[in-house]
């Protein structure tokens, strides 16, 4: 089946205006690493230290800031907060 663009923008408008590019750019300060999105929010992983040591720390640039256990759930969180 051929879809043509014009009939996709038709179909779906909200999947195509929804999308909002994000990237793996450099870390700031202590953390791990961090994300960019295209309209300037980032979300970022950090290793815990002193009291967090152990531990990894999810924040983002709204001011939500979670400590996570596993740095897999960690990514895990980030993904979910990136959407």
């Amino acid at each position: 089946m051929r879809v043509r663009i014009a009939d996709l923008g038709a179909a779906h408008p909200r999947e195509i205006h929804e999308y909002v590019p994000w990237r793996l750019v450099t870390p700031v300060g202590r953390e791990s690493c961090r994300w960019l999105c295209t309209d300037g929010r980032w979300v970022a992983l950090t290793l815990g230290h002193d009291e967090e040591l152990g531990r990894v720390v999810v924040t983002d640039s709204s001011g939500q800031r979670e400590l996570v256990d596993a740095y897999e759930s960690a990514l895990a969180l980030a993904r979910h907060w990136r959407t």
